[in-house]
């Protein structure tokens, strides 16, 4: 599978090195494992009729550039969960930049696009649509009139000028995504199903914290630095004057940041965070209630218990029972 990168001045072709590829009756599936010189990497795809998923890791001793070439028209989500890069489409100046935890949704008529990816880790996952089937799910209401126009026109373009926090329901249908365990037909719908949750998501996330991002971009950053902490550091004590402290800014901005870009208080996407991670203990793993509940950080399991059930609307040893 060849691919062109840039670096610098210099274009270099390269084989994205062993790489498997395997059909069945529905299902168009990729593996590729790459390593050169100062870049390796992961690049997973499954192609569908009218839909594609992909998901890469690439880790650049310095900035790359992939430039590649769009066969067909598409509609693309684009996840980025870890590093930064840059996208630029075909049309001259519509470049969008993307930090960690961001996404957004792109229109992408046939032409060049070029992906600067920045050094170190980069983790992508990218949801590709054909017109067709975006057209059967885009609303027509006044929020999204820019962006169909764009589609009406063939004309590259972004749904948002300004990338949208990457919300803990997106992060949970990333990670299902990302792990998937079904094969054929039966992957197929769930690709699918978890796709259509990622547009409903990214549409019902603009509509309600879209261009009315009242933060500024090195806050926006802040923000979402204190949310990658959180979620890497839930079952640890966590308080406001603590987090604001780590990050660089005040209480007031970053409950007020929070609140916009990620859609709930630090306290709730924290609950949000463990109440998930139990319900995915007590699914996945022979663990005994208590466990789970010491695991996530609560003391007392009664306690946990109650959270569970608010959440849920059944305690933990009758889910972990069913």
């Amino acid at each position: 599978m060849l691919e062109v990168f840039k670096s610098n001045s210099e274009l270099t072709k390269f084989n994205f090195g062993d790489h498997t590829e395997s059909m069945d009756d529905c299902t168009r599936e990729l593996i590729s494992c790459f390593k050169e010189s100062n870049f390796s990497g992961r690049f997973t795809e499954w192609m569908y009729e009218d839909f594609k998923v992909s998901h890469s890791v690439i880790t650049c001793d310095k900035a790359m550039k992939l430039i590649s070439g769009c066969v067909d028209a598409t509609i693309e989500m684009i996840f980025v969960l870890h590093g930064d890069l840059k996208a630029i489409l075909s049309c001259p100046g519509e470049r969008q930049c993307f930090k960690y935890n961001t996404h957004n949704l792109i229109n992408c008529p046939c032409g060049r696009s070029i992906i600067e990816f920045g050094s170190g880790k980069t983790q992508i996952v990218s949801i590709q649509l054909t017109p067709a089937l975006f057209k059967n799910f885009m609303p027509s209401s006044e929020i999204f009139e820019s962006f169909n126009t764009l589609f009406e026109k063939q004309q590259s373009g972004y749904l948002l000028e300004r990338n949208l926090a990457i919300s803990l329901p997106i992060q949970m249908i990333l990670d299902d995504i990302i792990n998937c365990p079904w094969k054929g037909h039966f992957r197929k719908l769930f690709l699918y199903s978890k796709a259509l949750e990622l547009f409903l998501l990214q549409l019902k996330q603009c509509r309600f914290n879209g261009d009315g991002c009242s933060l500024s971009d090195d806050d926006a950053l802040k923000i979402q630095q204190a949310k990658h902490y959180v979620l890497n550091n839930y079952n640890q004590h966590i308080t406001i004057p603590g987090l604001a402290k780590r990050i660089g800014t005040n209480e007031f901005t970053l409950k007020k940041g929070f609140k916009e870009l990620v859609g709930t208080t630090v306290f709730g996407y924290i609950n949000d965070i463990k109440m998930n991670k139990a319900k995915q203990m007590l699914t996945n793993q022979n663990l005994s209630i208590s466990q789970v509940s010491e695991y996530i950080g609560y003391k007392n399991p009664q306690h946990f218990s109650t959270a569970f059930k608010k959440k849920f609307g059944v305690i933990p040893s009758k889910f972990k029972g069913s």
